[in-house]
């Protein structure tokens, strides 16, 4: 989506209430007596047309939300574990490899914390992948050491979960409801607008308030939609999971 989420659906609300206007109008300009029983068909098609939209929108938002908060925490962990195999290296090794976790850590904190506030981390996760790639290579390099052979399928596959977890944390971040997913929700969501003014053109002030607080009901499960799948969103921020990355800064600190 180009607009704020919002923004988006205050957009949706107003054109789904502009439309319910134009359906009570040409229900009062053109039915007929008669018809009210056929169309009644028709305005409950509509909702469930709404629903089964709305709700298959949500369900894979909230699957979305919950990979992104199981990989928040296995990332947490995969880089603790990490930290805590690479005391089998030598003194000598282990030193220079342990100065770059504290700093790799920030670096992907902060790439969150850009996230949150708005602006593009891609500064910090390039910070945070060379500082990945000199841990792997170090690491790499400190296992060919003949007395630390036996630590290799140790403290080298720990690298490799820590590097994979982070990517894949990465790319969920960018996973959100298919455009035409989108578009799709909004165009039934408008059609049906009209749909309902039409039929519930002969009720008078009752037909307005159903066919209002309708809009407002798609418009607020849209926004829903938008927000859950948002990373910067300020109502999805995944604090509990976040204190995690933020006690193993206070473990790594350096002196």
């Amino acid at each position: 989506m180009i607009l704020p989420p919002a923004i988006a659906c205050l957009v949706l609300l107003a054109a789904m209430i502009a439309l319910l206007f134009a359906g009570l109008w040409l229900g009062r300009r053109f039915k007929a007596d008669g018809e009210a029983r056929d169309t009644g068909v028709i305005e409950v098609s509509a909702f469930v047309l709404v629903a089964l939209v709305l709700a298959a929108a949500f369900g894979s938002a909230l699957s979305r939300l919950d990979a992104r908060r199981e990989l928040m925490t296995a990332e947490a962990n995969a880089i603790n574990t990490a930290y805590l195999r690479i005391d089998l290296l030598e003194p000598a090794d282990l030193r220079g490899v342990m100065k770059l976790f504290p700093l790799y850590l920030s670096a992907r904190v902060a790439a969150y914390r850009m996230l949150e506030a708005g602006s593009t981390p891609k500064a910090a996760f390039a910070s945070a992948d060379d500082l990945e790639s000199q841990i792997w290579t170090m690491t790499g390099a400190a296992m060919t050491k003949e007395d630390r052979r036996f630590a290799v399928d140790t403290v080298l596959p720990a690298i490799s979960d820590m590097i994979e977890v982070s990517n894949a944390r990465k790319i969920a971040l960018g996973a959100q409801t298919p455009d035409v997913v989108l578009y799709t929700l909004m165009g039934v969501s408008l059609i049906s607008a009209l749909i309902v003014g039409y039929t519930l053109s002969g009720q008078g002030r009752r037909g307005l308030i159903q066919g209002g607080l309708f809009a407002a009901a798609v418009s607020l499960t849209t926004f829903a939609i938008l927000e859950i799948d948002n990373p910067r969103g300020a109502f999805m921020q995944l604090d509990s999971a976040e204190q995690m990355l933020k006690a193993l800064q206070d473990i790594m600190r350096p002196d």
